[in-house]
């Protein structure tokens, strides 16, 4: 249960900013899934609650705090301020089917995360678009994970 820990880590702490592809840990998941020692479900559930768990503190973070906390230089350097500032306007017009772009968004969704609680997106709303998109990034990813591992198995 090591390797579930593991990649429930491993996708909080990418999520808020450690230089972990959110890739790797669901690839890594995929490659779990094709060993059968883990059940495929447990994996799929660990992803989406890491996934989402990260995703949520970044939204916490813009709905307490908006634009204020970019001033402090650890998220300035994260999260430039014109960013937020477009990324909010842009929630005010497209709403929370931004939240299913920003898994498309790599090394960006940090920013539209945060940018989704500063525009003050509802957290029911949030949650439900994001747990969406995690749940079809989680699939995809381990999918492909799987695959190549049953594919390397194969040489």
């Amino acid at each position: 249960m090591i390797q579930v820990a593991a990649i429930l880590l491993g996708l909080i702490l990418g999520g808020l900013g450690a230089p972990i592809p959110e890739d790797v840990p669901l690839l890594s998941a995929g490659y779990l899934a094709s060993r059968n020692e883990i059940s495929p479900w447990l994996l799929m559930i660990t992803a989406v609650i890491g996934i989402v768990a990260s995703d949520g503190i970044l939204y916490a973070l813009g709905r307490r705090f908006g634009p204020g906390l970019l001033r402090i230089k650890l998220f300035k350097r994260h999260l430039p301020e014109k960013l937020i500032e477009k990324l909010t306007a842009l929630y005010a017009r497209h709403g929370a089917l931004l939240v299913l772009v920003a898994r498309l968004a790599v090394g960006m969704r940090a920013a539209f995360f945060f940018a989704a609680g500063a525009a003050g997106m509802r957290a029911r709303r949030f949650v439900l678009f994001d747990v969406a998109g995690a749940a079809l990034a989680a699939c995809v990813w381990m999918y492909f994970g799987l695959r190549l591992a049953l594919a390397a198995r194969g040489l």
